[in-house]
């Protein structure tokens, strides 16, 4: 069920494939009983076709591959884990649109700017701060 540009990864080629990866890894947990997961694999491989070269696309079966999701603790399938080093953010079940992605999502913004995770606060938190910048105490 991978399309051209998605890697198949299993247990045994998972860390030299996704944790050790020089570039960021969108990895799609699936199984192919899974409807949701079927409804979703053409926005991964579009994915992987528009970012081929930036960042790397691979789907693990975990019916097959149960060791890796166990120890990322994958409890509902269709799951999205976006990889650089280990874990970093990612997006559960279903993609916001339903032929593809948002440009404006955390994994795509993480693709273009994986360090973004890292330093820039989520919306929800700087409107927080903001709000709580420009309200008086009582």
């Amino acid at each position: 069920m991978a399309g051209q540009n998605v890697l198949t990864l299993t247990d045994s080629t998972f860390d030299a494939d996704v944790v050790k990866s020089e570039v960021p890894v969108l990895v799609d947990f699936w199984a192919a009983w899974c409807g949701p997961c079927r409804a979703i694999a053409p926005a991964v491989d579009e994915i992987a076709t528009e970012y081929a070269g930036r960042l790397s696309v691979g789907k693990v079966d975990v019916d097959s591959n149960g060791g890796v999701a166990m120890r990322y603790r994958i409890t509902s399938i269709p799951t999205l884990l976006l990889f650089q080093g280990g874990p970093r953010g990612g997006h559960r079940g279903r993609p916001p649109r339903q032929a593809g992605y948002r440009q404006n999502d955390r994994t795509a913004r993480a693709v273009k700017n994986p360090q973004a995770l890292v330093t820039a606060p989520s919306d929800a938190e700087a409107t927080r701060a903001q709000y709580l910048a420009n309200t008086p105490l009582r």
